[in-house]
């Protein structure tokens, strides 16, 4: 009876952590595919030479890149 409930206990424990380790993984892969696209901009605009950045549909991961901001022209009062 004992083993049966420490299997149990073990089985539990095993199966969360690979779930934990699981989401931290696909962080991880996000965050380097993200530093990658960072990288590639800060290439085009210094290079002036456009590229193709395949990365977010090659990963298979959901990426949800939006930018909330406005643009708003600065206004020179005399």
């Amino acid at each position: 009876m004992f083993g049966l409930i420490l299997a149990v206990f073990i089985l539990y424990f095993f199966l969360s952590y690979i779930g934990i380790y699981g989401e931290t993984e696909e962080s991880k892969i996000e965050l380097e595919i993200l530093k990658n696209f960072i990288t590639s901009i800060n290439d085009v605009y210094t290079t002036g030479i456009g590229i193709s950045f395949t990365q977010f549909y090659e990963s298979g991961l959901d990426f949800n890149l939006s930018m909330d901001a406005e643009y708003n022209p600065p206004v020179h009062f005399p």
